[in-house]
Protein backbone atom coordinates (compact mmCIF):
# COMPACT_ATOMS: atom_id res chain seq x y z
CA UNK A 1 0.00 0.00 0.00
CA UNK A 2 2.86 2.42 0.87
CA UNK A 3 4.53 1.93 -2.51
CA UNK A 4 1.29 2.63 -4.39
CA UNK A 5 0.77 5.80 -2.33
CA UNK A 6 4.33 6.96 -3.09
CA UNK A 7 3.85 6.42 -6.83
CA UNK A 8 0.47 8.19 -6.76
CA UNK A 9 1.95 11.13 -4.86
CA UNK A 10 4.80 11.36 -7.40
CA UNK A 11 2.35 11.41 -10.31
CA UNK A 12 0.31 14.15 -8.58
CA UNK A 13 3.44 16.29 -8.05
CA UNK A 14 4.49 15.80 -11.67
CA UNK A 15 1.03 16.90 -12.83
CA UNK A 16 1.09 19.94 -10.56
CA UNK A 17 4.59 20.83 -11.76
CA UNK A 18 3.31 21.25 -15.28
CA UNK A 19 0.80 23.83 -13.99
CA UNK A 20 3.24 25.80 -11.83
CA UNK A 21 3.64 29.37 -12.87
CA UNK A 22 6.98 31.09 -12.84
CA UNK A 23 7.86 34.74 -13.10
CA UNK A 24 10.35 35.50 -15.87
CA UNK A 25 13.00 37.79 -14.37
CA UNK A 26 15.75 39.56 -16.31
CA UNK A 27 19.35 39.72 -15.10
CA UNK A 28 22.36 41.41 -16.70
CA UNK A 29 25.73 39.61 -16.77
CA UNK A 30 28.79 41.87 -16.85
CA UNK A 31 32.53 41.35 -16.58
CA UNK A 32 34.74 42.86 -13.88
CA UNK A 33 35.08 46.03 -16.01
CA UNK A 34 31.28 46.44 -16.09
CA UNK A 35 30.85 45.52 -19.78
CA UNK A 36 27.95 43.23 -20.81
CA UNK A 37 28.88 39.58 -21.39
CA UNK A 38 27.10 38.12 -24.42
CA UNK A 39 26.84 34.34 -24.77
CA UNK A 40 27.12 33.53 -21.07
CA UNK A 41 25.18 30.46 -19.95
CA UNK A 42 23.04 30.99 -16.84
CA UNK A 43 21.03 28.39 -14.97
CA UNK A 44 18.77 28.76 -11.98
CA UNK A 45 17.79 26.21 -9.36
CA UNK A 46 15.18 26.54 -6.61
CA UNK A 47 17.16 26.08 -3.39
CA UNK A 48 14.59 25.12 -0.79
CA UNK A 49 13.51 21.58 -1.59
CA UNK A 50 11.41 21.28 1.57
CA UNK A 51 7.71 21.90 1.95
CA UNK A 52 7.16 25.58 2.82
CA UNK A 53 4.58 26.49 5.44
CA UNK A 54 1.74 27.28 5.53
CA UNK A 55 0.58 24.47 3.27
CA UNK A 56 -1.59 25.58 0.39
CA UNK A 57 -2.04 24.45 -3.19
CA UNK A 58 0.72 26.81 -4.35
CA UNK A 59 3.31 25.25 -2.04
CA UNK A 60 2.67 21.80 -3.54
CA UNK A 61 3.19 23.30 -7.00
CA UNK A 62 6.47 24.92 -5.90
CA UNK A 63 7.78 21.64 -4.50
CA UNK A 64 6.89 19.88 -7.75
CA UNK A 65 8.96 22.49 -9.59
CA UNK A 66 12.10 21.90 -7.46
CA UNK A 67 13.57 19.34 -9.85
CA UNK A 68 13.26 21.75 -12.74
CA UNK A 69 16.37 23.68 -13.73
CA UNK A 70 15.89 26.72 -15.91
CA UNK A 71 18.60 28.12 -18.10
CA UNK A 72 19.30 30.63 -20.84
CA UNK A 73 22.09 32.34 -22.79
CA UNK A 74 22.73 36.07 -22.35
CA UNK A 75 22.03 38.31 -25.35
CA UNK A 76 24.28 41.02 -26.86
CA UNK A 77 23.45 43.35 -23.92
CA UNK A 78 24.34 40.63 -21.40
CA UNK A 79 20.68 40.16 -20.45
CA UNK A 80 19.38 36.72 -19.58
CA UNK A 81 15.81 35.88 -18.54
CA UNK A 82 15.39 33.24 -15.83
CA UNK A 83 12.22 31.70 -14.33
CA UNK A 84 11.62 32.53 -10.65
CA UNK A 85 9.30 30.24 -8.66
CA UNK A 86 7.42 32.11 -5.95
CA UNK A 87 9.30 34.12 -3.32
CA UNK A 88 11.79 31.40 -2.35
CA UNK A 89 15.58 31.53 -2.70
CA UNK A 90 17.23 30.38 -5.93
CA UNK A 91 20.79 29.57 -6.87
CA UNK A 92 22.04 31.24 -10.06
CA UNK A 93 25.15 29.88 -11.76
CA UNK A 94 26.70 31.75 -14.68
CA UNK A 95 29.48 30.53 -16.93
CA UNK A 96 31.12 32.93 -19.38
CA UNK A 97 31.16 32.24 -23.11
CA UNK A 98 33.02 28.94 -23.42
CA UNK A 99 33.49 29.21 -27.18
CA UNK A 100 35.54 32.41 -26.89
CA UNK A 101 37.90 31.02 -24.25
CA UNK A 102 41.16 29.46 -25.41
CA UNK A 103 40.60 26.74 -22.82
CA UNK A 104 36.89 26.09 -22.05
CA UNK A 105 37.83 25.15 -18.48
CA UNK A 106 39.12 28.69 -17.94
CA UNK A 107 35.83 30.42 -18.81
CA UNK A 108 34.78 32.89 -16.09
CA UNK A 109 32.09 31.68 -13.71
CA UNK A 110 29.99 33.05 -10.88
CA UNK A 111 27.48 31.73 -8.36
CA UNK A 112 24.87 33.77 -6.50
CA UNK A 113 21.88 33.26 -4.25
CA UNK A 114 18.87 35.28 -5.43
CA UNK A 115 16.29 36.31 -2.83
CA UNK A 116 13.10 37.48 -4.59
CA UNK A 117 11.60 38.95 -1.39
CA UNK A 118 14.08 41.84 -1.47
CA UNK A 119 15.48 41.26 -5.00
CA UNK A 120 18.98 40.76 -3.55
CA UNK A 121 21.84 38.79 -5.05
CA UNK A 122 24.51 37.39 -2.73
CA UNK A 123 27.77 36.16 -4.28
CA UNK A 124 28.91 32.67 -3.25
CA UNK A 125 32.60 31.88 -3.30
CA UNK A 126 35.44 33.69 -5.01
CA UNK A 127 34.33 32.92 -8.58
CA UNK A 128 31.88 35.83 -8.60
CA UNK A 129 34.83 38.23 -8.88
CA UNK A 130 35.28 37.67 -12.64
CA UNK A 131 31.58 37.99 -13.49
CA UNK A 132 28.86 40.15 -12.04
CA UNK A 133 25.10 39.81 -12.24
CA UNK A 134 22.35 42.29 -11.43
CA UNK A 135 18.59 42.22 -11.69
CA UNK A 136 17.19 44.33 -14.53
CA UNK A 137 14.10 46.29 -13.53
Amino acid sequence: MGKVFTILLGVCFAFLGACTSTTPTAFRVTNDAGRPVAGAHARIILLDAGMPLPLRSGTFEEVAKVRSVGGAISDADGVVELPIVGMREHLIEVEGPVLRASDPRSAPTGVWVYRPKDASLVARGEDAITLRIERVE
